[in-house]
This record gives structure tokens, sequence and C-alpha cells, in this order.
């Protein structure tokens, strides 16, 4: 669970990033970067954090699909047992 919650936070943070590299955005918002940041510099890290949040996202998601055990179903035929199915 907080995995997940850090990969949203990383994307989110890497989506805003990549909102003010928008001059129409920065000018409705009031923002202004400081002239240390390129903002070709402010696109790739924002792209960046964006691909890591999403990957975070996908680890913690197949990280709790594994830890999933299998349940066997029995099948009958009639009242009889004849066999069992993983589900």
């Amino acid at each position: 669970m907080a995995t997940k919650i850090i990969g949203y936070i990383i994307t989110l943070i890497g989506i805003i990033g990549l909102a003010l590299t928008y001059e129409p955005i920065r000018t409705i918002l009031k923002i202004t970067l400081p002239t240390s940041i390129n903002i070709n510099t402010l696109t790739l890290v924002s792209t960046a954090a964006v691909i890591i949040g999403i990957i975070v996202l996908i680890g913690s998601r197949k990280s709790k699909s594994s830890k999933q055990k299998d349940v066997e179903v029995p099948i009958y035929r009639g009242k009889e047992i004849v066999g069992y199915r993983r589900h």
C-alpha cells in the first residue's frame, strides 16, 4: 500500500512539472520559474518522474498478485469429487 502511494505521488509531481513547462499554464497560475531551471531540463526530469512513478505502481501491483496462492476447487460428478481445479 505504501509503495502504491509513493508511486502516485511521484507520478503527480511529474505531471505537475510537465504542466509547468507550458507558458499559458505558468501565466494562469502566476508562477515564475527560477532562471537556473531550464525548460528542457524540467521537461526531462518531469517525464522521468512520471515514468518512475508508473514503474513503481506496476511493480507494487505485480508483487501483490504474486503473493496470492492458488485455490483448489473440487470438480464434482454427481456427488463424487473426481478432481481439483486451481483457481
